[in-house]
């Protein structure tokens, strides 16, 4: 599975009361990680050239301003998505090994 580049190990998303909490814990952690790990890439890859710095300091800071899109754009992603969980084995990737 990749995320932002990099490339995490698989996660094994558990059932129940109990699994579920432990289950987002590990897979926030992990986006969390790939995300840092991203940002010091872009980073490592504008030193020494002021210009591309501070482009990826405005992009960093400015990352979490949402865009708006339309309904029709809306639509193709959740279609996207749905043909995405029904051509794959979804079952297989999220239920824990027997």
């Amino acid at each position: 599975m990749s995320l932002h580049g990099a490339t995490l190990p698989p996660i094994t998303i558990r059932y129940g009361q109990a699994g579920f909490p432990g289950s987002r814990a590990t897979a926030r952690a992990a986006i969390t990680r790939s995300r840092t790990d991203a940002i010091k890439q872009r980073f490592d890859d504008a030193s020494g050239d002021a210009a591309a710095t501070w482009r990826v300091v405005r992009d960093v800071l400015h990352h979490d301003q949402r865009q708006v899109h339309s309904d029709i754009k809306c639509q193709t992603l959740a279609s996207g998505f749905s043909q995405f969980i029904l051509s794959t084995n979804w079952r297989a990737f999220v239920s824990p090994p027997l």
